[in-house]
């Protein structure tokens, strides 16, 4: 695993790319609760509505491991919690290789008396990896850093670069949600797949979900143990 990682992030330090930090990087914006108990369907920021829209919905990190080269240069969108950080400089230009555990979510932000905005599913389809280049000031490489011990959860968009361990982004696009925002305790659902093994997709043109089950009520405050 420590020759892939390294083989990712010598291809990343190649290419000539000076991105910075705000470019890449992008705060949630979730508020907590002010009074009015309310479910809303997410929109994604300006500047990330694009990255959403370009992403293909039915491809999941299984779906990459199954077929083998197919999805190379595919635009994907993932959720993902942070559990690992590599970070590897070369001049002023420092490859950051992040190991993530993909995450389910019905794209909704709920308002209560919970701090939580996100109702992460538990369920998931195993780990990816995303491969971000740019220029990094001391503090943006603490930030980097402390994701995993923070459990910070990414919102991930970017190109299928490699699937030959784990699948691996190129971030185009990140925003970034502290744990203080999401829960995997309250519901838990999946994805729905078709008899052949492919995903669904609604109406909408985003992923259904099955599966469905209350785990909890949601309390005031944290809702994490």
């Amino acid at each position: 695993m420590k020759q892939i990682i390294t083989s990712l992030v010598f291809i990343a330090l190649s290419i000539l790319v000076k991105a910075q930090y705000e470019t890449i990087f992008h705060s949630s914006g979730f508020k907590k609760f002010k009074g009015i108990m309310q479910s809303n369907p997410y929109r994604p920021d300006k500047s990330e509505k694009p990255f959403m829209e370009a992403s293909v919905k039915s491809i999941f990190p299984s779906d990459v491991k199954k077929d083998s080269g197919a999805y190379i240069d595919t635009p994907i969108h993932w959720i993902g919690i942070v559990k690992d950080v590599v970070i590897q400089d070369s001049n002023d230009i420092s490859a950051v290789l992040f190991t993530l555990e993909q995450k389910y979510w019905d794209y909704i932000e709920d308002y209560s008396v919970q701090d939580e905005v996100v109702f992460v599913s538990p369920e998931g389809e195993g780990d990816f990896r995303m491969l971000v280049q740019l220029k990094l000031t001391d503090e943006e490489r603490e930030k980097i850093k402390k994701m995993p011990g923070d459990k910070t959860l990414l919102f991930c968009y970017g190109r299928i670069i490699s699937d030959n361990d784990l699948p691996v982004l190129k971030a185009g696009y990140i925003k970034i949600v502290d744990y203080k925002y999401y829960s995997t305790n309250i519901f838990s659902y999946k994805v729905k797949r078709d008899s052949k093994g492919q995903v669904a997709i609604n109406k909408r043109g985003g992923t259904e979900l099955d599966d469905f089950k209350f785990l909890r009520v949601a309390k005031p405050g944290q809702n994490k143990d």
